[in-house]
C-alpha cells in the first residue's frame, strides 16, 4: 500500500473507531509499526488526527491554526475608525488611568 493510500485509510479508520492503534493500523495494513508512527506524525501535523502514545484519535477541531498564527492573531489589535488602543503592561486588575 503507498503512503498516499495510507494517508487516505488511517484518518477514515481513525473516524470510523473513534481510536485506534499502532499495533493494529501496522497488522491491517502490513506495515511496520515505525511506518505507520511516521504516517500518524504527518496526518496530526495536518490536523486530520490527534496522536496519543500508542495510536491516534479523532481530531474534534480540524482547523485549529497553527502557533504561529494563534500568536499573530494576539498580538495584531483590532483596529476601529475613531477608536484608540491603550496597552498597559502592569499586573493589576483594575482599569487603566493616567
Amino acid at each position: 500500500m503507498s503512503k498516499k493510500e495510507r494517508h487516505e485509510f488511517i484518518p477514515s479508520e481513525v473516524r470510523r473507531s473513534a481510536s485506534i492503534r499502532i499495533s493494529r493500523l501496522a497488522m491491517r495494513l502490513g506495515v511496520a509499526g515505525e511506518t505507520i508512527r511516521r504516517d500518524l506524525i504527518e496526518l496530526g501535523d495536518a490536523g486530520l488526527l490527534n496522536r496519543t502514545y500508542g495510536g491516534a484519535k479523532i481530531s474534534l477541531v480540524t482547523s485549529e491554526p497553527v502557533i504561529a498564527e494563534r500568536s499573530q492573531a494576539v498580538a495584531e489589535p483590532i483596529r476601529h475608525p475613531g477608536w484608540s488602543a491603550r496597552y498597559d503592561n502592569s499586573r493589576s486588575r483594575g482599569p487603566v488611568s493616567r
